[in-house]
């Protein structure tokens, strides 16, 4: 057969848009073989046995045998060892999604404190796909702020077999300092005490107090607990992006003392109420020096205890004399 010369030249340039097109749609980078959705997972302790790991995925890629398994592995002694997997089952390519769950073996967390986890997806010609990451044993910690000083990030982690990629909870403190007061004896403000809490979903958290001795019952009305003998006033945490900040729950006051009280009073002595933790009057040189606590109960998933130690910096009184006060009555004319 002789081929024309012309002709070939003619409709090639067709032929090489139409091979082009195939191949770069076969192996487009843009187009993954796998696409997983899973929630996140953990912390784990060890002590809650088999948990289940739900995940979901589609297929894209170009095997051509669709008889699929998942699993878990880990390493143990620089070996895979396989812990826990599917049996294998009929994967449809393009848009079905199967749903899978694996049980995963938290006592493993408690043998090993953490483990080199690898899920896997595979079939008979070997493993298709997988994401290796760590995993850490959960470990609910005491904390002072101030001994990891700018930063603290949490040694135990969460998991999202999608992602292939463990999260650590990270706390900021550079924006504490331990001085209270600001150099003005009239509250206890803390507008400008903030943490940066960084991680995949919502800071949670218990409680939270501000704890102080009060030897000189300088806050008459604040109930003191009778086994450590510390006085506390509760505090609610707003967060707004990854900032963390303090404000007082509804406060009540004698408004000719401006002592302060946890509750609003009894029968027909009912207390006007206030956001603010007025220090007592004509108590300065009591008060100056005094020590209080920011204390945060089983903060984040990890259940965290943080405390953080501050000290009132009396420094002038708001009214009063000229010399010692920041605002006075001068008997001098203008």
């Amino acid at each position: 057969m002789k081929i024309n010369k012309k002709c070939l030249v003619c409709v090639s340039p067709l032929l090489f848009l139409l091979l082009t097109s195939f191949v770069s749609k076969a192996i487009d980078p843009n187009v993954p073989d796998f696409v997983i959705t899973s929630s996140i997972y953990g912390p784990f302790t060890g002590d809650e046995g088999n948990k289940s790991i739900a995940f979901k995925y589609t297929y894209n890629g170009n095997a051509t045998n669709l008889s699929f398994r998942e699993g878990f592995m880990y390493y143990a002694d620089g070996h895979r060892v396989y812990i826990n997997n599917t049996s294998y089952h009929t994967v449809t390519k393009g848009t079905a999604t199967t749903s899978i769950k694996l049980p995963f073996n938290t006592s493993l967390l408690k043998e090993y404190g953490y483990i080199n986890l690898v899920f896997y997806i595979e079939n008979s010609n070997g493993i298709l796909y997988e994401k290796e990451f760590f995993v850490y044993k959960k470990q609910s910690l005491e904390i002072n702020a101030a001994d990891y000083y700018p930063s603290y990030r949490t040694l135990t982690t969460t998991f999202n077999v999608a992602a292939g990629t463990s999260y650590y909870e990270q706390y900021t403190f550079s924006s504490l300092n331990d001085v209270l007061c600001d150099g003005t004896y009239y509250e206890i403000d803390l507008s400008k005490k903030k943490i940066t809490y960084a991680y995949e979903s919502k800071f949670t958290y218990d409680s939270c107090f501000l704890i102080f001795k009060d030897p000189y019952n300088l806050f008459p009305y604040i109930i003191e607990d009778r086994i450590t003998g510390d006085k506390s006033i509760s505090l609610k945490i707003t967060q707004k992006s990854k900032t963390l900040s303090f404000s007082f729950n509804t406060l009540y006051y004698y408004d000719k003392t401006m002592d302060i009280s946890t509750v609003k009073g009894f029968g027909m002595d009912i207390l006007p109420s206030t956001s603010h933790l007025y220090l007592p009057l004509k108590k300065k040189d009591q008060v100056d020096g005094m020590e209080f606590t920011l204390r945060i109960n089983k903060a984040g998933v990890n259940q965290t205890d943080i405390f953080y130690k501050m000290y009132v910096d009396a420094g002038n009184n708001l009214f009063g004399d000229c010399n010692t006060s920041d605002y006075c009555i001068s008997g001098e004319e203008a």
